[in-house]
């Protein structure tokens, strides 16, 4: 693809963030754009015509697939190459509407996005360490055993923290791709080290004010409202400290930066039986809003107004597709 522009479309945590270096490795000139799950649609709709069109480690929803789909469907009348890589479960059940569309469609539930655009695309002039971001990303998605690859391990804790400090400073995620296609791993960059040292300062913090929220729904499944404290990037960290500690699913309520919404964060330990999928995203989406994610990791939002409505249904959603009892009354844990 000499001469022809190219436009990348990926994830903003680790794993996109990886992708974006397999694909500038790939095509230097490339654009790159970071957005969330939630906004891909609006975010394709605001692209320029371009040559190829690479979008990854982003989940396209049944919700908007036919609206993504059309797009898509008008960028390929243009000329447009699409490549799509991605390994979210909500993905699949839209893998119909997009697969006339792109050019290569990746999907698979047991490798990362980053995995599967550096299998597909293995560029000619890779930098040092690409095997090892790889696998960073690997790691951080839980599709690789941290003890295969030590280096990675390490490297990875650093990355995964410093993304946290700022999940909209998309400048910092461009500096992090051309340092990390100059062949540096993530703990050379002295910007990873501090922003991955304020993260954790503030996970601590978040920590401690969640342990005092936790409350008990059922037999398994527990509520932390923290909607009292704004601490963006570490929630997810938090949810799953949490839900390891009681052995269940802990959800938390967050505030968000609009005002209509709360965002809503999932976590569940690897050893039990249970698909957040099928417990928190129907839970979202029943009072109007959005979730997505993987099996034992979810992020969604919520109306404002609908928190007693979305408890509700969690412990509906979570008694028919896990079980445990409901209690009676809330339990403070």
């Amino acid at each position: 693809m000499s001469g022809k522009k190219t436009i990348v479309v990926t994830h903003c945590d680790v794993d996109g963030l990886i992708c974006a270096v397999i694909a500038k490795a790939k095509y230097p000139d490339a654009e790159v754009i970071f957005t969330q799950p939630f906004a891909l649609l609006k975010c394709l709709r605001s692209l320029d015509r371009c040559d190829l069109l690479i979008v990854s480690d982003l989940e396209v929803s049944k919700k908007i697939s036919k609206k993504v789909r059309e797009v898509l469907r008008k960028m390929k009348e243009y000329g447009t190459v699409i490549v799509f890589a991605d390994h979210h479960p909500a993905t699949e059940r839209s893998l119909g509407d997009l697969a006339d569309l792109t050019f290569v469609l990746l999907y698979r539930k047991d490798r990362c996005a980053a995995q599967l655009l550096y299998e597909a695309m293995r560029p000619p002039a890779k930098p040092p360490h690409l095997e090892t971001l790889v696998n960073i990303a690997a790691i951080y998605e839980r599709k690789m055993d941290p003890k295969k690859d030590e280096v990675a391990h390490f490297e990875s804790v650093f990355l995964t923290k410093a993304l946290q400090r700022d999940v909209w400073d998309d400048d910092f995620r461009k500096m992090l791709v051309d340092a990390l296609l100059a062949g540096k791993l993530p703990s050379e960059i002295p910007q990873v080290i501090s922003r991955a040292a304020d993260s954790h300062q503030r996970f601590v913090g978040a920590l401690e004010h969640a342990k005092k929220r936790v409350k008990k729904l059922c037999d398994g499944l527990f509520l932390v409202d923290v909607r009292d404290l704004r601490a963006p990037g570490v929630w997810g960290a938090v949810a799953r400290k949490i839900s390891c500690k009681h052995g269940g699913i802990a959800v938390l309520l967050c505030p968000s930066k609009k005002n209509d919404r709360y965002i809503v964060v999932a976590r569940k330990p690897r050893e039990i039986n249970a698909d957040l999928n099928k417990v928190v995203v129907p839970a979202c989406s029943a009072v109007g809003g959005d979730a997505g994610g993987h099996e034992g990791a979810v992020g969604g939002k919520i109306p404002r107004d609908a928190v007693n409505a979305f408890i509700e249904l969690l412990k509906f959603y979570y008694k028919k597709r896990v079980g445990g009892v409901v209690c009676a009354e809330d339990e403070v844990s």
